[in-house]
C-alpha cells in the first residue's frame, strides 16, 4: 500500500486556549501535541505501563512519576544529550519519540534508540511541535512540517501545502489527515491511501 497526500487549507484562525500559545484542540480528535501551561517547559506523556517521561529544555528524562533520570540515547556509536527537547510524543507502535535541534529519534528499548539527522534525511531541525498518527509521525518546525513514514522523510511547505510555513501544532485524526496550525490559519494535509 503507498500514501499520497493533498492539501486544503482553512481560512480562518484556531481557537487558543486561555493558558497556551497553542490551538485547542478539538474534543475527540487524538494525538494533539502537548503544549498548554507550563509545557514550553515541561511535558508529561503517560505511556501503557503508567510511566512517564518529562521534556525540560534541559533534556528528556524517564521515569515513573517519582524517580527520574536523564535519557542518553545511543544509537550504535553515536551517543546523544537532548538539550532543548522540543517535543515528545508516542507513535502507534509505543515507541518514545523526540524533537530536538539534534534530530530526532525514537527509543526502541531500554538503551536501544534510532537517531537522525540531516545525514540520514531529515530535512530541517528547529522543531516546534510533533504529532504521531496511525500510519507515521509530523514534526512541526519554523518553516514547514516533516512526515516520517516507512523509514523516510518527506517535507511539507510552501502555499501547495501550509497557509504558513511556521507551524504552531498538528493534529493527526483517526484516519490520518494532519491538521497544522500556523500563524496565519489552518492546514489540512489529507492522507490517501491506495
Amino acid at each position: 500500500m503507498s500514501e499520497s497526500f493533498c492539501s486544503r487549507s482553512i481560512d480562518r484562525k484556531p481557537k487558543r486556549h486561555p493558558m497556551s500559545s497553542s490551538p485547542n484542540p478539538s474534543p475527540g480528535i487524538p494525538a494533539w501535541n502537548l503544549s498548554w501551561g507550563l509545557a514550553k517547559t515541561f511535558a508529561m506523556l503517560p505511556n501503557q505501563e503508567m510511566k512517564s517521561r518529562w521534556l525540560p529544555r534541559s533534556g528528556l528524562y524517564l521515569g515513573d512519576g517519582e524517580h527520574w533520570k536523564l535519557a542518553m540515547p545511543v544509537d550504535g556509536d553515536i551517543r546523544w544529550a537532548p538539550i532543548d527537547v522540543r517535543a515528545v510524543t508516542y507513535d502507534g507502535e509505543g515507541k518514545l519519540w523526540f524533537a530536538a535541534p539534534q534530530g530526532v529519534g525514537y527509543r526502541i528499548a531500554e538503551n536501544d534508540w534510532r537517531l537522525f539527522t540531516g545525514a540520514d534525511g531529515l530535512p530541517y531541525n528547529d522543531f516546534t511541535c510533533m504529532a504521531a498518527g496511525p500510519r507515521g509521525v509530523w514534526f512541526g518546525t519554523t518553516n514547514g512540517a516533516i512526515y516520517f513514514h516507512d523509514g523516510s522523510f518527506s517535507f511539507r511547505q510552501g502555499g501547495r501545502w501550509l497557509v504558513d510555513n511556521h507551524v504552531n501544532d498538528i493534529v493527526i485524526d483517526s484516519t490520518g489527515d494532519a491538521w497544522i496550525a500556523t500563524p496565519k490559519g489552518v492546514s489540512l494535509i489529507q492522507s490517501i491511501s491506495r
